[in-house]
């Protein structure tokens, strides 16, 4: 079987490849538009309605890699984010999964700790390491290939942000689901929705989700004990934290913060004494006893993160990458317009 790397479409033929390879549409430029753009990967949409024999091939070939993928005709009611990069720069990508810099978060910790020491930090952000990259491989990078993907239903009403994601195995263990699950959740935020993806999971899937929440959850229960302390005087008293506050800001579903506090070990089982309840002439007062409550421990967060804080994340999403479509006042009308019927 012979696939075409630009289009997916595939063939039996060598001499009908090569052939097709030397006239495919899509040999300069990728289908869709470019909703992020960094100076290292893009990530373009593509409207399955609009191209249906691209996102067919594109399923088609996922296919290959997933047990669980069952749709790949019917493709018009769902988008295609890819994930693509230059040619030249494919060569580059080991390189940038050994030295990728830790997250904005540890670059901090460790640029405040280099300070107090009287040495100046060699980290770099993400930003400056992707720049770094792309002028270093000298390329044109006008020419991109896809090396994953995720589809997300148009319309869905449980909120699912992700239908199936899959980065090619010769690109595998270097973050690049992250930022593409990173990308779906940015989605969720601009909609004012919570979001969380279509079940059934795999199991890699379902590893990748667990290591991503954990992550998410952690920074966003640190920022919040942070902030808190700066605003009470700077005292240890540990912050109580909610289920329902961290879902607030970070736009996961409770569900999936209960699996990420477990993965954590982060979740206390307290007993709680319960007081007998007021006579009624109907019901019986309930007898008191213990009550079960599970408490979020702030301390057992912190030591997770902490062991974390060595490891390689991978690249991570950088909203000022991201490119919003500015809608003329046509478009605008025809949408509210469309939204009134």
């Amino acid at each position: 079987m012979y696939i075409c790397d630009t289009c997916m479409a595939y063939t039996d033929v060598p001499t009908d490849m090569a052939t097709h390879m030397s006239r495919c549409r899509y040999k300069h430029e990728l289908p869709g538009r470019v909703v992020y753009n960094s100076p290292y990967y893009q990530i373009r949409k593509v409207d399955g309605s609009k191209h249906q024999f691209y996102a067919q091939c594109l399923s088609l070939f996922a296919k290959l890699f997933l047990d669980s993928k069952s749709i790949f005709f019917s493709v018009q009611n769902f988008d295609f984010y890819l994930l693509t990069v230059s040619v030249a720069n494919i060569r580059v990508l080991d390189k940038l999964a050994t030295n990728y810099p830790k997250s904005a978060a540890a670059a901090a910790t460790a640029a405040s700790g280099d300070a107090s020491s009287g040495t100046s930090s060699s980290k770099q952000t993400e930003a400056e390491y992707d720049l770094v990259t792309a002028v270093e491989s000298e390329s044109n990078l006008s020419e991109q290939r896809v090396i994953g993907f995720f589809s997300k239903e148009r319309v869905s009403f449980d909120n699912f942000n992700l239908a199936c994601i899959n980065v090619f195995p010769p690109f595998q263990k270097r973050g690049l689901g992250r930022l593409l699950i990173s990308y779906s959740y940015y989605l969720s935020r601009k909609a004012h929705v919570l979001g969380t993806p279509e079940r059934p999971l795999s199991q890699h899937g379902l590893a990748s989700y667990i290591s991503y929440w954990s992550s998410v959850v952690a920074d966003c229960v640190l920022k919040y004990t942070r902030d808190n302390m700066n605003t009470n005087g700077g005292g240890n008293q540990l912050q109580r934290i909610s289920i329902q506050d961290i879902s607030d800001m970070t736009y996961i579903m409770n569900e999936d913060i209960v699996l990420a506090l477990q993965n954590m070990n982060a979740l206390v089982k307290e007993e709680v004494k319960e007081e007998a309840g007021l006579t009624s002439r109907r019901k019986p007062p309930p007898a008191a006893g213990l009550a079960v409550r599970y408490t979020i421990s702030l301390p057992r967060i912190h030591e997770w993160h902490a062991r974390r804080q060595g490891k390689v994340p991978g690249p991570t999403l950088i909203e000022g990458y991201c490119l919003v479509r500015k809608r003329t006042k046509k478009q605008l009308k025809s949408v509210i317009s469309k939204r009134k019927r």
